[in-house]
């Protein structure tokens, strides 16, 4: 099959679970010998030459206007118009906003299936105003309603979309992809130590709570209950956000804490020695999808504290492979994170049983089979197609 992905920002994926779930998708379909293409934005690998491949898959370059409102939009656009006029069987949008436009080819191209992935509900995003929420809200119909199939990243959504537009979703998670190692050589530079860090890894934006766990943090660190130079480390960026004052923000409440250590975006070797030599990961996050840095911490074989919304809650699978805390609580969240300071042998089981059910639950080559499976069945269903045959 000749499938193309629309939506992201461009592979190799660096800290975004959109830019994740296009690699480990597009690469895997291209070992299976499919021809696969990802749009990429213009400005994506910023000073670096912009291959036409990555591990077999065709990547295509289009301009943006990079601004917080018209950065997606118009990509999507340019990439919609340029699918229009090459011969893919699928072309698979990803998350809301992009999909608002896949009635341009849902409606233009008979012969082509038309795939969009809900991978959560961005109008509830802190950082969207008045007129970016309302738009956010008619892409949703458009996400769960326009094209031939859509998919779901978690149940709960799925049964929103099916009770509210009276369609029926497939749901298809995300899976983990970061392998962990005993290497520790890239944590030096920041002066880390196995097991004496608490690792998040997030897109610095409000609504992903990282303000949250630097108070608990700190509260922890005054009244003497961290363990001696235990740190916390918080990495990801504001970079292609628009979000660069709560990054700011972020690290005035810090006030040069030596304990507190922003790493910016990590890439994959660095980000797999971080994981795998942390004492336990925190998701802070006030509202989600399914979180691709829960599943990528299970896989690690880590032990987690998260908000119990609906998403992490799904995310995780059972109360018995993580800790949860109420969302937004600050004084929850900073007794709870004491408990597992205080308890190394929970923090271990808790690993344990996390990495057992993501190895079960959340395995890209099986989520590969599954697309690969749903677009080849629904694509010999579609009228042209069956035109053809007959």
């Amino acid at each position: 099959m000749k499938i193309t992905f629309i939506g992201q920002r461009g592979i190799p994926a660096f800290y975004s679970g959109i830019e994740t779930r296009v690699e480990q998708l597009a690469v895997r379909m291209a070992r299976k010998g499919h021809d696969i293409t990802v749009y990429c934005r213009n400005y994506y690998l910023k000073n670096q030459k912009k291959p036409k491949k990555y591990k077999r898959v065709n990547l295509i370059y289009l301009p943006t206007i990079r601004t917080k409102h018209f950065d997606t939009i118009v990509h999507t656009f340019l990439a919609s118009v340029h699918a229009l006029f090459s011969n893919y069987d699928v072309i698979h949008y990803q998350a809301p906003g992009p999909s608002s436009l896949s009635w341009i080819i849902r409606f233009l191209k008979r012969n082509t299936l038309v795939v969009a992935t809900y991978n959560s509900r961005d109008q509830y995003h802190q950082k969207w105003g008045f007129i970016a929420k309302k738009y956010l809200n008619f892409s949703e119909k458009i996400i769960s309603t326009i094209p031939h199939l859509t998919i779901t990243l978690t149940k709960s959504l799925k049964r929103e979309v099916k009770k509210k537009y009276k369609k029926t979703p497939i749901y298809i998670p995300n899976g983990t992809a970061i392998k962990k190692t005993t290497s520790f050589d890239r944590l030096k530079k920041w002066g880390l130590k196995k097991n004496k860090y608490a690792l998040t890894v997030n897109r610095l934006v409000k609504h992903k709570g990282i303000h949250l766990l630097i108070k608990a943090f700190i509260r922890l660190q005054k009244s003497n209950h961290l363990p001696s130079n235990f740190k916390l480390v918080i990495v990801g960026s504001s970079k292609m956000l628009h979000t660069t004052q709560y990054e700011k923000q972020l690290k005035k409440l810090t006030k040069n804490n030596k304990n507190i250590i922003f790493t910016g975006t990590q890439k994959r070797k660095a980000l797999a020695q971080l994981f795998s030599n942390a004492y336990l990961f925190i998701h802070p996050s006030e509202a989600e999808g399914l979180s691709t840095v829960i599943i990528e911490a299970m896989g690690c074989g880590k032990a987690l504290l998260v908000s119990d919304i609906k998403e992490n809650l799904e995310a995780i699978g059972s109360s018995k492979n993580a800790i949860t805390f109420k969302n937004k609580n600050t004084r929850d969240l900073t007794r709870k994170l004491k408990n597992l300071l205080d308890d190394p042998q929970k923090v271990k089981k808790l690993g344990k049983l996390a990495q057992i059910y993501a190895k079960k639950h959340y395995d890209w080559n099986k989520i590969t089979k599954q697309h690969l499976k749903i677009y080849q069945k629904n694509l010999s269903q579609l009228p042209s197609r069956k035109e053809k045959l007959n």
